[in-house]
């Protein structure tokens, strides 16, 4: 493809079939946080239609290659191609901020509050794409109508529990289910 590298097309690409990427994966770190907090958050805003071009990001692809500066388009779920001067019918500024994959959060406590806010931007924002749930052995599922009440209280002290917040669940394909639903 002209002005770039169609994802896939050899071993020297950045990208790969399994670099998958959805808005949420759009990992942007601002070099001043405290100036770009607002850009930052208009980016992870982005929810694509179609084509979508980060213009201008410093990549870091995670094979621990040197950081470059490129645009990166999205289309369908996926990089689709890095280059120069791509094009697309949405194009964000990057310019300043750096694209990575997401991290994964490999000690998290977010089981509740994925559920209470959905968009997750106490870590979107830091570039967490993905998180293990149920550490520490406590976990919100599997749980039954008895035990509720003590687990309630013991995951309160990392997650807080509004008063009003409907357990409707029992076990962990419950819990996922009620995610799916929320988010």
């Amino acid at each position: 493809m002209a002005g770039g590298r169609a994802a896939g097309a050899g071993a020297a690409d950045r990208v790969t079939a399994a670099d998958r990427v959805t808005a949420a994966d759009i990992v942007t770190t601002a070099d001043s946080v405290a100036n770009r907090v607002n850009r930052v958050n208009r980016v992870h805003r982005v929810h694509p239609a179609g084509p979508t071009v980060f213009r201008g990001a410093t990549v870091v692809d995670g094979t621990g290659a040197e950081r470059y500066r490129a645009d990166v388009r999205i289309a369908d779920g996926l990089i689709t191609e890095i280059g120069d001067r791509l094009d697309a019918p949405e194009v964000v500024d990057a310019d300043g901020l750096v694209l990575t994959p997401g991290f994964i959060d490999m000690h998290a406590h977010s089981d509740l509050a994925l559920l209470l806010e959905p968009e997750h931007p106490a870590k979107v924002t830091q570039g967490v794409t993905c998180e293990v749930l149920g550490q520490d052995g406590l976990s919100y599922a599997p749980v039954d109508d008895t035990t509720r009440p003590a687990l309630r209280s013991q995951l309160a002290g990392w997650n807080g529990d509004p008063a009003d917040f409907d357990w409707d669940w029992h076990d962990v394909a419950g819990y996922l289910d009620r995610i799916d639903r929320t988010g």
